[in-house]
């Protein structure tokens, strides 16, 4: 058995700039590319979490834990149109964000912090920055362009996504059929 690598290595910003044009391009020959956008943090007691992950097939997922507002935990999937989950993969290729080498960091304990990941198998990179307005004034964390470009899409798709899994199928659940 060689001891010689099969393939080369390529770093996963680079994997994940190729597999991210190919599926764009709709070339992407097996797996899936993934935007997982994540808000997390807060002071025990006060901890939120919310996750939105769209795949390049449309399937959009959304969770979402707030110990603030004492609610139950919310879970939501839907379907988009593969043209808009390919349409946001596009934005996120346009925008520049895997140019970027800052990734975001140093933030105060219990900060509210958000993340903008791409995945794909074999790689992941994440983005991430202070999500809440008031934590990055105090800290003096500007949010990097395409960081925050995308962030405005990516929380308008947040709550559409939400917002379909709240709306019950109608139906004739609980009524006789004649």
């Amino acid at each position: 058995m060689s001891s010689q690598p099969t393939t080369s290595f390529q770093s996963a910003r680079e994997l994940i700039k190729n597999r991210l044009a190919s599926a764009v391009r709709g070339t992407l020959e097996h797996g899936q590319i993934i935007l997982q956008y994540r808000i997390s943090g807060g002071p025990p007691g006060k901890r939120l979490l919310q996750v939105l992950r769209i795949s390049n097939d449309g399937e959009a997922t959304y969770e979402e834990r707030d110990e603030l507002r004492d609610q139950k935990p919310i879970r939501a999937k839907t379907t988009l149109p593969v043209s808009e989950g390919l349409g946001v993969l596009r934005e996120v290729e346009g925008s520049g964000l895997l140019n970027l080498r800052e990734t975001g960091g140093g933030f105060l304990p219990d900060s509210i912090i958000g993340s903008i990941g791409i995945l794909t198998e074999g790689a992941e990179v994440q983005f991430h920055f202070l999500a809440d307005e008031n934590q990055r004034q105090s800290q003096k964390k500007e949010m990097l362009a395409p960081v925050r470009e995308l962030r405005i899409k990516l929380e308008a798709l947040r709550g559409r996504v939400r917002e379909a899994a709240e709306k019950k199928p109608r139906g004739t659940k609980g009524k006789k059929e004649r």
